[in-house]
C-alpha cells in the first residue's frame, strides 16, 4: 500500500511544492508575451513591415502540428531517475532562453531579406524548443494533485509567477529605447540576452526543486496513434482547446494592437512615452493580480472552476469595450485604471484551463486506463503556441489593410481611428465567445470527484494483485 498512498495522499501540497512549480510560470509568460511583443520589436525598432513578420512567426505552427503531439508522447512514455518531465523541462527551458536570444540578436550585416531569414531560423528552434518546455511543464502540472480543488490552486501559484514574466515582457520596449544604449537596436540586443538569461536560470531552479510521483512511472507506455485518438475524442478537452484557442487570439491581438494605440493615438508618434505607459499597465496589472488570485481561487471553490472561468472571460471581453474611452491622449494615464477589471478577469484564464484539463485526465484514465498529461499538455501548448503566432500575422493583416506606415511617425487620423476600432472589436467579440463556450465543457466537481473515487478503487484494487 505504499505506492498507493504515494499517488493517493499527493492532495493537498506544501507551500514549497507549489511555489517551485509556479516558478516555471514565470518562464512561460516572459517568452510567451515576448513573442507577442517581438512583432511590435521587429516592426519599429529594425523597421520589418508587420505582415511580414506576422507570417514568419505563423510558419514554425506546421512545424509544431508535428512536434507537439510528438513530444507529448515522449514525455509520457519516459522512464528515467529524473522523471518523465522534469529532464525536458531543463533541456527545453535552457534552449529556449538561448533562442529566444538569438531572435533578437541579428547580425547588423543582414540584408532585409537576410534579416527575414534569420528570423525564420531562429523562430523555428526557438518554438521547437519551447514546445520541449511548455508540453512537459503543463505535464507536471497536471499531474501534482488529485484533489479537485487542490489543483486550482497549484495554478494559482503559477499564476502569481505569471505576473512577473508580464512585467518584465512589457517592459522590454521601454528598456531598449534608453538614451544609455548608443541604439534601440543595441538595447534589443540587450533585451533579448537578458530575457534569455533569466529564462535559463528560472528553469534550472524549477528543475532541482521540482519532483515527480514515482509511481506513475510503472504504468504500461502508450501507443502514439492510441494516444491522439482518444485525446482527441474528449469532448470536454476539444471544448476547453477551441474556447483557449479564440480567447489567446483576442487577448494577443488586443495586447499587440494596444502598442500601437498608445505610441501612434495617445503619444503621437513617442515610441518611448508609448512604451512607459505600456510598462506601467503591465505593472499596475501585475500588482493587482497580486491580490486578486487568492479571491478568485477561492471562487472557484465556491461556484466551480468552469462558471468563474467563463464568467471572468465574459467580464474581459466586455471591459475590452471600454479602451474606447480609457485610452485618450488627454488623459493617457486613465488606462490605468482598467487594471482593476483585468486583475480580476484575465487570471481565470491563467488558473482555470489547466485545472480543469487535470480533471479530464482523470475521465480519460477511467475510460482509457492510462495517464496521458503529456498528451494533453502538448495539444493545449500547441493550441496556445498557435495562436500566439496566428496573432502577430493577424495584426499584421490588419495594419496593412488599414495602411499604417511603420516609416511613419505620424499616422493619418483615418489610420489611428481604424487601428482603434479593430483593437476594441475584435478582442471583445473573441474573448466573450470564449468565456460563452466555457459553459458548454459541463465537467462540475460532483462527476469529478465521482471518477477521483473510481480510480482509487481501481488503483487501490491493482496494488493488492501487485
Amino acid at each position: 500500500m505504499k505506492q498507493f498512498a504515494k499517488r493517493e495522499d499527493q492532495g493537498l501540497l506544501s507551500f514549497g511544492k507549489k511555489a517551485n512549480y509556479g516558478v516555471g510560470g514565470l518562464i512561460y509568460m516572459l517568452l510567451a508575451n515576448g513573442i507577442g511583443q517581438l512583432a511590435v520589436w521587429y516592426n519599429v525598432i529594425f523597421k520589418v513591415d508587420a505582415l511580414v513578420v506576422g507570417s514568419i512567426l505563423l510558419l514554425p505552427r506546421l512545424w509544431d502540428a508535428i512536434t507537439d503531439p510528438l513530444m507529448g508522447h515522449i514525455s509520457d512514455n519516459t522512464r528515467s531517475r529524473w522523471g518523465r518531465r522534469r529532464p525536458y523541462i531543463l533541456i527545453g527551458g535552457i534552449l529556449s532562453g538561448i533562442f529566444f536570444s538569438a531572435m533578437l540578436l541579428p547580425p547588423q550585416s543582414l540584408s532585409e531579406n537576410g534579416l527575414n531569414i534569420y528570423l525564420l531560423v531562429t523562430s523555428v528552434l526557438f518554438f521547437t524548443a519551447f514546445t520541449v518546455f511548455t508540453v512537459s511543464y503543463n505535464a507536471l502540472g497536471l499531474e501534482m494533485s488529485t484533489d479537485y480543488h487542490e489543483r486550482s490552486r497549484v495554478m494559482a501559484f503559477r499564476a502569481y509567477f505569471y505576473s512577473f514574466g508580464t512585467l518584465i515582457a512589457f517592459w522590454g520596449l521601454w528598456f531598449a529605447t534608453r538614451s544609455f544604449f548608443p541604439t534601440p537596436i543595441i538595447g534589443l540586443n540587450v533585451t533579448g540576452i537578458l530575457f534569455g538569461l533569466i529564462a535559463v536560470l528560472a528553469t534550472c531552479y524549477v528543475f532541482f526543486t521540482s519532483r515527480e510521483q514515482e509511481d506513475i512511472q510503472k504504468q504500461d507506455k502508450i501507443g502514439i496513434i492510441d494516444a491522439v485518438k482518444f485525446t482527441f475524442t474528449s469532448r470536454p478537452f476539444l471544448i476547453l482547446t477551441v474556447a483557449l484557442v479564440v480567447f489567446d487570439l483576442g487577448l494577443l491581438i488586443y495586447l499587440q494592437l494596444i502598442s500601437y494605440v498608445n505610441i501612434y493615438y495617445v503619444f503621437g508618434g513617442d515610441i518611448a512615452a508609448g512604451a512607459v505607459l505600456g510598462g506601467l499597465s503591465a505593472t499596475s496589472f501585475g500588482v493587482l493580480k497580486l491580490f486578486y488570485v487568492p479571491m478568485i481561487s477561492k471562487v472557484g471553490t465556491r461556484i466551480g472552476k468552469e462558471k468563474t472561468f467563463g464568467f471572468g472571460l465574459i467580464s474581459g471581453g466586455l471591459g475590452m469595450i471600454l479602451t474606447w474611452f480609457f485610452y485618450t491622449p488627454n488623459y493617457p494615464y486613465l488606462q490605468l485604471a482598467l487594471g482593476f477589471l483585468y486583475a480580476f478577469s484575465f487570471p481565470t484564464f491563467e488558473i482555470f484551463p489547466q485545472a480543469i484539463m487535470a480533471d479530464v485526465c482523470d475521465l480519460d484514465e477511467m475510460e482509457h486506463g492510462s495517464r496521458r498529461e503529456g498528451m494533453f499538455g502538448a495539444s493545449m501548448g500547441f493550441a496556445t503556441k498557435l495562436a500566439m503566432s496566428a496573432s502577430p500575422f493577424i495584426v499584421g493583416v490588419i495594419l496593412t489593410f488599414i495602411g499604417f506606415d511603420q516609416n511613419f511617425t505620424v499616422q493619418p487620423d483615418d489610420v489611428i481611428f481604424q487601428m482603434r476600432i479593430f483593437q476594441v472589436v475584435i478582442p471583445a467579440i473573441l474573448i466573450t465567445a470564449a468565456g460563452i463556450l466555457i459553459f458548454a465543457i459541463k465537467l462540475p466537481e460532483s462527476k469529478v470527484r465521482e471518477v477521483r473515487a473510481i480510480l482509487e478503487k481501481r488503483h487501490a484494487q491493482q496494488q493488492t494483485i501487485n
